[in-house]
Formats: C-alpha cells, sequence, structure tokens
C-alpha cells in the first residue's frame, strides 16, 4: 500500500532528537528573520502573560508563521504537539522560538480542548484529535510547498500523530 504523501512526516523520531540536535548553534541573519525571545521556564512564561498561555488558540512564539518557506538548510517544517492537559503556548515557550531563531518553519495547534475545560488539550478523543492534527499537517504542507514534516511531540502528542499516522495509512 502506498503511504498518501502527508503521511511521510514521520520523518523525524518523534522525540527531543530534533532539538538536541539543532539547538547547538545560534542563529544567523539568514536563517532567521526576527529573533524571538525565548522563554526558558513555565513559570516566567505563565505569570509575564497568564492570558496568553491560557488562550488555546494563541500559538507559541515563533510559531504558525504561514508565510515562512523552508531553507535548503531547513527543508522540512516542525510541527510541535501537546502533552496531556497542556496546550501549544503551555508546552512550547522554549523550543517554538529556539527553532525559529535557527531557521526553521515551526507550526502548533491544541487539539482536543473541552467546553468544559477550554484552555487545556488532550482531554478529547484520539480520533478527533488525530483528524486535527492530519488538517495542520495537510494545511502545513500546502504552505510551505514542502514535501515531509518533522513532528516533535510531548507525552500525549506522540500518541496522537502515531495515530493519525496508523488512520491514514489504513485508509
Amino acid at each position: 500500500m502506498r503511504a498518501k504523501p502527508w503521511a511521510r512526516f514521520w520523518a523525524c523520531a518523534v522525540g527531543a532528537v530534533l532539538v538536541t540536535t539543532t539547538m547547538t548553534g545560534t542563529a544567523s541573519a539568514s536563517t532567521a528573520a526576527v529573533e524571538h525571545p525565548v522563554t526558558w521556564s513555565f513559570v516566567n512564561g505563565f505569570f509575564a502573560d497568564p492570558l496568553g498561555a491560557l488562550d488555546p488558540a494563541t500559538p507559541p512564539v515563533g510559531s504558525n508563521v504561514w508565510t515562512c518557506k523552508p531553507t535548503a538548510a531547513h527543508p522540512e517544517p516542525v510541527i510541535l504537539l501537546h502533552g496531556l492537559g497542556g496546550n501549544q503556548r503551555l508546552n512550547f515557550p522554549a523550543l517554538s522560538p529556539l527553532l525559529a531563531n535557527n531557521g526553521y518553519c515551526v507550526y502548533s495547534l491544541t487539539y482536543g480542548n473541552q467546553s468544559w475545560l477550554p484552555t487545556v488539550g488532550g482531554l478529547g478523543s484520539m480520533r478527533t484529535s488525530s483528524a486535527r492534527v492530519k488538517a495542520l499537517v495537510d494545511k502545513v504542507l500546502t504552505s510551505t510547498g514542502a514535501e515531509k514534516v518533522n513532528v516533535v511531540a510531548h507525552s500525549e502528542g506522540t500518541t496522537v500523530a502515531s495515530y493519525a499516522l496508523y488512520r491514514d495509512l489504513a485508509e
């Protein structure tokens, strides 16, 4: 069975491999047009902007810049997936700007948030969450013109990404 184009996002092992291999250098003018501030502490990030941190629709700094085009040095966009009880802004206040500052196109979303606890995600059905991830992958591929994406996921994000890939291959 031939894999659908979006399913090739599994190019990078889900986890911190990308983080440890790309965060060794500093951004240059050729790789990052804007130097994004990096929030190293969840506590500092939360108290600096509690409304933003609790808004599941607010992407982390450096993420979801839809005009970003991958470079030859970093041809694959990066999608960040949060963990259970987190959201895109809460889980990636350091990683998103670090990747963007190093020349990557970075994207994220909050999946699985519920009306009874809208500020955090990961609480919805796996089917619905994986469909949202698949839709984001499709949108990123279309927007950037890339052939595949890298996924960096935390906790439940790894399961959602795996489920999305499995569902797509099974269809």
